[in-house]
């Protein structure tokens, strides 16, 4: 004969058990965050400033190598004679990720644990280089919990547990670090756009912070909430992918900014069967751009007229 009120207790225990630890691992008073920022720094390589060059090794690829200048960072692989312009925002914000990995947890200190971990020599690993050091590490698969990462140091046995979905940051292609922005340059600096397309018009910025949109002698009326959004698509433009094929196909359209300094800038833009490509002088690679981005930096005319809808 079964005895329930046994059993009762035993479930009611296990129920209490899983409770307590479920309470503990959603950690509401932030004992884990306090504990994690008090353990010792993984890598001891200083600053953010004081670093200069990062190498990111992966069997499935090609090495590619970050490289700091003063002028920001630049990014070739181990197949491209040239360096190419890197997202400096997104770059640093990767490596504050990294400096900011602590000691906390030891997963394994027990190399036949490597392989499933993805901590060997067949694993990401990334080569960071500061003033002062160089630091070799392997960023292994996700840890226990989301947005956490196992890594392992070269020289190291152990495998820790760290912050941050670090394999999101590094086991990327090349043109992930790359930028691709067309325009750098801000909208307060403009003096006039210039747009060849399927419509032709100078937008002109005016003394009392507006703009003046002209269609041959013609000065029309304009929208300035759809003006200013038109300039906004035009200066954040920018693509979703480099075209490395030829650029062959027919030409769509140009857009020439021109600063108050009078300095000059181009896009041009062409149009290859289904799909559009655009490069500019300050971003001379071509990339893809989406159909309903190239309609909206080539509107008619008509869409920015004071009488059209915002």
């Amino acid at each position: 004969m079964f005895d329930f009120k046994n059993i009762n207790i035993r479930l009611i225990a296990i129920n209490t058990i899983l409770l307590i630890a479920g309470f503990f691992l959603s950690d509401p008073f932030h004992l884990f965050e306090a504990s994690y920022e008090k353990s010792p720094l993984l890598l001891k390589a200083g600053l953010k400033s004081d670093v200069t060059g990062i190498k990111i090794f992966n069997n499935s690829a090609p090495a590619i190598e970050l490289i700091k200048s003063e002028s920001g960072w630049s990014i070739k692989t181990a197949d491209q004679k040239l360096d190419f312009p890197a997202d400096n925002v997104k770059i640093e914000a990767a490596i504050d990720r990294l400096l900011e990995m602590h000691k906390y947890y030891e997963v394994t200190s027990t190399p036949e644990k490597y392989k499933e971990f993805e901590v060997d020599e067949s694993g990401l690993q990334i080569e960071l280089k500061s003033r002062s050091k160089v630091f070799n590490f392997y960023i292994g698969k996700q840890g226990s919990s989301y947005n956490t990462s196992l890594i392992r140091l070269k020289n190291d046995k152990t495998v820790y547990s760290v912050r941050g979905n670090l394999k999101s940051d590094w086991n990327q292609s090349p043109d992930f670090f790359r930028i691709k922005q067309l325009f750098h340059l801000t909208k307060d600096n403009i003096k006039e756009v210039a747009v060849s397309g399927s419509a032709n018009f100078n937008i002109k910025a005016t003394e009392k912070n507006s703009w003046e949109v002209q269609q041959g002698i013609s000065t029309i009326e304009s929208n300035q909430v759809k003006v200013n959004r038109l300039i906004d698509d035009i200066t954040l433009l920018e693509g979703t992918e480099f075209y490395y094929l030829p650029a062959n196909g027919f030409p769509y359209g140009k857009i020439k900014i021109t600063l108050k300094s009078n300095t000059e800038f181009n896009l041009e833009v062409n149009r290859i069967g289904n799909e559009y490509i655009a490069k500019s002088e300050q971003n001379p690679y071509w990339q893809k751009i989406p159909e309903f981005r190239i309609k909206s930096i080539f509107p008619n005319v008509n869409e920015i007229k004071l009488n059209s809808k915002p």
